[in-house]
């Protein structure tokens, strides 16, 4: 049958400005954007709120960054809704990157969800820290730390602890080939009632891979790309 992936009857727009330094450098960049919507919506990621299918405009999308250096960048990023006053998401944070395959994050990430009908409010805050250093040309380790800082929903069960997903492992590589080994703990979501299991998840995660031709085991840099700011962007050496 037919699959309505999106309703595209809208229009976008933004605005960016930045300013550089003489050397080239982007030093701060600030963003501004939202969508008009010429006809209600029949699909929405966020079902919870049925509101969100009928509004004429989305929230609105602002973001900062700035880059004292060309290794350190701080950011802050907001979404605010215009109907009900309030910002729907907030994330700030600081990252680190240079050109030995070092980098490091930290931000947080706020979350609050309004009921339209009862006014009630459902907040969530989390700290994520993530990290891949080179030791060596030769040897990394890695990590990363997931954690909840407050309390989910009212009635709602909590993880046996606050980690929601933690990391850890190394790297080796030489000139054909390169393996990592990692450990990895997460609290996921019961999707069929949106909540968080009150169990634990343990994993051993094993890559090899022979440079130029083919990889052996799970896709750890594919893992790694999403829990780590910068690492799909590393270098490899060729020795």
């Amino acid at each position: 049958g037919n699959d309505r992936l999106a309703d595209l009857n809208q229009l976008s727009a933004g605005l960016t400005t930045r300013y550089l330094r003489d050397d080239g450098l982007e030093q701060l960049r600030a963003s501004i954007g939202r969508i008009w919507y010429f006809e209600d919506r029949r699909t929405n990621i966020n079902t919870s709120d049925s509101s969100l299918l009928t509004r004429g405009t989305s929230s609105v999308l602002a973001d900062i960054e700035w880059n004292p250096s060309r290794d350190w960048s701080v950011f802050s990023f907001t979404e605010w809704d215009p109907y009900q006053n309030y910002a729907r998401q907030q994330r700030q944070g600081v990252r680190f990157r240079n050109e030995l395959n070092r980098m490091l994050s930290i931000s947080s990430t706020q979350t609050d969800n309004r009921d339209p009908d009862s006014g009630t409010q459902y907040t969530t805050h989390q700290v994520d820290t993530g990290a891949f250093w080179s030791l060596t040309d030769r040897w990394a380790v890695f990590g990363r730390l997931l954690r909840d800082i407050n309390a989910y929903e009212p009635d709602a069960r909590r993880p046996e602890s606050p980690i929601l997903e933690s990391l850890v492992g190394f790297e080796f590589q030489n000139c054909c080939w390169r393996m990592q080994l990692m450990y990895r703990e997460t609290s996921p979501r019961d999707t069929s009632g949106g909540d968080f299991t009150t169990e634990k998840r343990y994993s051993w995660m094993f890559s090899f891979q022979l440079k130029g031709l083919t990889t052996l085991g799970s896709g750890s840099d594919d893992l790694l790309s999403e829990s780590i700011y910068g690492y799909s962007r590393r270098q490899y050496h060729d020795y």
